[in-house]
């Protein structure tokens, strides 16, 4: 998964060509909004920043997505057809040229369940067998070209490999990594690492903010960046627990490393 175009990536960076009724056309676009963009933009609103900002960046750029997809570009490398059959070819550059490779057909649509015929191509889409991100030089290659039980080219020859035009910085399957407080999010130079914190600008408002405590390398899988935020919980442990009520919670909730805030004032008299 972690080698494979999302439909994000490619609509981001004119690789989609799309014709056909208008109808379809609109179905398409709010499907692929709501599943693939919209998802992820409600979650980051429930946070602050910097995800609150990066959840208005990625809406500001939405409906430029659909006139990109909407011309022909050189740098396609999908045609999606949404005619009375859908379609979706790849056009795959080689040392020979071009060839076509259709990697999903739908023949005789009912208009009037047309919308989950335009789930399943985007789900085909979201995981083309078409191409493949090498692991080693980080080039969408022709999955032709792919090494048996590796994520790189065969032979390791990357070098003689005809590069697709594509850039996997935009390919993000790493963000919604979380973990106690420990949250992995991508961006097109590397993957932040950050733990959330508590703060008390008043005494009974607390504000939560989030800390970058590591930076990975863009090319991680995200099995890779799993492994990584496990390793720093086990080594922060931002959850603690409280040695009188017994209740897992936040270290930032802790009056001490033995009892929780409510516990150091409702049973220890603590007052803070």
């Amino acid at each position: 998964m972690d080698t494979l175009p999302t439909v994000q990536s490619l609509l981001m960076q004119r690789s989609v060509f799309i014709t056909g009724h208008q109808k379809f056309i609109d179905q398409f676009f709010e499907h692929v909004r709501e599943r693939y963009f919209y998802t992820r933009i409600r979650e980051l609103k429930t946070f602050t920043d910097p995800f609150n900002s990066l959840a208005k960046h990625i809406e500001s750029h939405i409906n430029a997505f659909r006139y990109l997809a909407s011309e022909v570009d050189k740098e396609n490398i999908y045609h999606i057809e949404l005619e009375a059959d859908f379609r979706i070819t790849a056009t795959i550059r080689s040392h020979n040229g071009t060839h076509k490779k259709l990697i999903y057909e739908k023949l005789n649509v009912n208009p009037s369940r047309a919308i989950h015929s335009i789930k399943a191509l985007c789900r085909v889409l979201h995981n083309s067998p078409a191409f493949f991100i090498c692991q080693k030089c980080h080039q969408l290659i022709d999955a032709d070209f792919k090494a048996q039980n590796e994520s790189c080219c065969t032979y390791n020859a990357c070098n003689n490999m005809v590069k697709q035009p594509f850039s996997f910085c935009f390919v993000n399957r790493i963000n919604g990594i979380y973990h106690d407080g420990i949250r992995a999010e991508r961006d097109c130079e590397q993957i932040h690492v950050y733990l959330s914190r508590t703060e008390w600008p008043h005494p009974h408002q607390p504000k939560k903010v989030y800390e970058v405590i590591k930076t990975l390398p863009i090319h991680l899988t995200r099995k890779e960046v799993e492994h990584e935020v496990e390793l720093l919980v086990d080594e922060i442990k931002p959850i603690k627990q409280c040695g009188h009520c017994e209740e897992k919670i936040h270290m930032d909730f802790m009056y001490n490393s033995m009892y929780c805030y409510d516990c150091a004032t409702r049973v220890y008299n603590v007052v803070y």
